[in-house]
């Protein structure tokens, strides 16, 4: 039998973990990984900086320090469901140990920064969670509301992940794919929603709400309603919208995602970027793949429907043809899959594709500090500390906001004292310096994309300017003496997501998480083309955990098709 060829394209969480999902199911034929970047990682890669020290301690010295576009994945911890899954595969997680932060979140709000009022919080624990929820309901009726919301998250949580082998989950596992298979998309939607109403009713029945609704369902009249409401909403942006848009039950999952993983994770002596690097050494070793870095795909070739390879130009090298009898498809759908496709494509999925609406884009600043943080540990060990004008913006959805009146979230991840974020020239841990990240609604990304083409320097001043900004409100709210402390610091914005990642907008998460989308979300199959899959965040968002999800998904509907070709051969 003739050995096969499966080109995943994007080497992302979603195709990292796509090409080793189906290298291990098909370990005698040859999976390529093909990406545009330097390195693997996508929109979660990190970078080595190398910055001249001109002040302080370490003057006349050069680190390296690295900087994060990801600071925090649920269940990537031993005994995790993702640290499992990835273990299975052969992916060396035992080399990346992963350490929750000490807490999730806390509010600060410019509202009551002069009163006595504490922070709000999130905590990593969902028990620990119900206690602090139930101490804002200040009586019987509303204790007893409270409770209906506490069942309704057990109820998800036991909905979302059915018992192994029951029969719930031998019907999602089984049926499912066979009704995307076997039918068209309306018949198969309809099967799939009644499958779903026995599985799982009470993501059926409020699956058109957006956040906002389903708190409102809960929470309406509560006398601290406001407080309630601004807990739960506090990470909108690991969501990618305000609570008005988002999907309830999306919103919903992330927040079960980590009270029920262990807290916020991050890597404990090494950086995200070790992960990517893991699970494409266990492609490459493991299952004899191949990692093509520097290169882009320019053409996928299509014969009589069929994909039969992909046409791809390394940097600074001549284009060549790769035979192939199947194509992830692993980047931004917009940007990548009607590209390399087009022509082949239906009009009807083309327009499909294209009016989906985006997530949002980030604006963050990373900062050196010679400020002993380890100091403030207890005040700044939260995955994210977010600051915000009023509990109001954090309903806000308008890009052009800055830090003055809209939310953000800042992290210190050298807290954790064994992470090797910042290095000298000999790889030692410099352990007396810290690194800030603070993040804030990115603003137009096509005014910083007009403004970096037209006036470099420009761009440059604006950036300087937002960053200021932050440093100013971090500094007012969360670590006094920031400003005066600072060694070295350096701005991102939408326009660098999408230089680095490809994303369309610079959307961290690809399409936005509306009710409206979840439900339309487009299929692994894209139509008409035989051998043509579609992965990562489109399939399936929530970050990491999610492209991993979705990797599974993508490569069962693969790994069935290259079954059936070997079949009739």
């Amino acid at each position: 039998m003739k050995q096969k060829q499966i080109a995943v394209i994007g080497a992302g969480p979603g195709g990292l973990a796509a090409a080793v999902e189906i290298a291990s199911k098909h370990p005698d034929d040859k999976v390529i990984l093909i990406e545009e970047q330097n390195h693997v990682g996508g929109l979660a890669q990190a970078w080595l900086s190398k910055i001249p020290i001109t002040n302080g301690k370490y003057q006349g010295q050069t680190l390296y320090v690295r900087k994060e576009l990801t600071h925090a994945v649920a269940n990537m911890n031993k005994g995790g469901r993702i640290y499992e899954h990835l273990t299975s595969l052969g992916v060396d997680m035992d080399s990346i140990p992963f350490a929750a932060a000490r807490k999730f979140a806390q509010l600060i709000s410019l509202d009551n920064y002069q009163q006595e009022d504490k922070p709000l919080k999130i905590l990593n624990n969902w028990r620990e969670m119900q206690q602090y929820l139930m101490a804002m309901a200040l009586s019987p009726k509303e204790g007893k509301r409270m409770k209906k919301y506490f069942r309704f998250i057990d109820s998800l949580i036991e909905e979302r992940y059915p018992q192994p082998n029951s029969t719930k989950a031998n019907l999602e596992e089984k049926l499912l794919p066979f009704l995307d298979e076997s039918f068209l998309k309306p018949l198969a939607f309809l099967g799939k929603g009644a499958a779903l109403l026995y599985t799982k009713p009470n993501f059926i029945f409020n699956c058109f709400k957006t956040y906002d609704q389903l708190l409102d369902g809960f929470f309406k009249g509560f006398t601290r309603e406001e407080d309630i409401k601004a807990t739960l909403n506090m990470l909108f942006g690991y969501w990618g919208l305000p609570s008005q848009k988002a999907s309830g039950l999306f919103a919903s999952l992330v927040h079960i995602d980590y009270w029920e993983g262990g807290g916020p994770l991050a890597p404990e002596t090494t950086s995200f970027q070790t992960l990517s690097e893991k699970i494409a050494e266990a492609l490459t070793n493991n299952y004899h793949g191949e990692v093509l870095t520097r290169t882009k795909a320019v053409k996928v070739r299509v014969k009589d429907g069929t994909v039969f390879g992909v046409k791809v130009k390394p940097k600074g090298k001549e284009a060549y043809d790769l035979e192939a009898d199947c194509v992830i498809f692993a980047g931004d759908p917009q940007r990548t899959t009607l590209s390399l496709l087009e022509g082949h494509l239906p009009k009807s999925y083309v327009e499909k594709i294209k009016s989906y609406e985006m997530s949002i884009s980030l604006t963050g600043s990373y900062i050196l500090t010679d400020l002993p943080l380890h100091q403030m540990k207890d005040q700044l060990d939260y995955a994210a500390n977010v600051l915000v004008s009023s509990y109001a913006a954090l309903k806000q959805d308008n890009g052009d906001n800055t830090p003055e009146n809209f939310v953000y979230y800042v992290a210190v991840p050298t807290l954790r004292e064994k992470a090797g974020l910042i290095q000298d020239r000999n790889g030692n841990h410099i352990k007396d310096l810290h690194l800030v990240n603070i993040v804030e609604s990115g603003g137009s990304y096509d005014r910083w994309k007009d403004l970096r083409q037209e006036n470099r320097q420009r761009y440059k001043q604006q950036k300087d300017a937002v960053m200021n900004e932050m440093i100013k409100t971090t500094e007012r709210l969360l670590i006094p003496g920031l400003s005066e402390h600072i060694i070295n610091s350096d701005c991102y914005t939408p326009t660098t997501f999408d230089r680095f990642g490809n994303p369309q907008f610079g959307a961290v998460y690809s399409f936005a998480q509306t009710p409206k989308q979840i439900i339309d979300r487009p299929s692994v199959f894209i139509p008409e083309v035989k051998g043509a899959f579609l992965g990562g965040a489109p399939v399936l968002a929530s970050g990491i955990g999610g492209a991993i999800e979705a990797a599974k998904m993508v490569a069962r509907a693969a790994d069935n098709y290259l079954n059936r070709i070997n079949e009739k051969s």
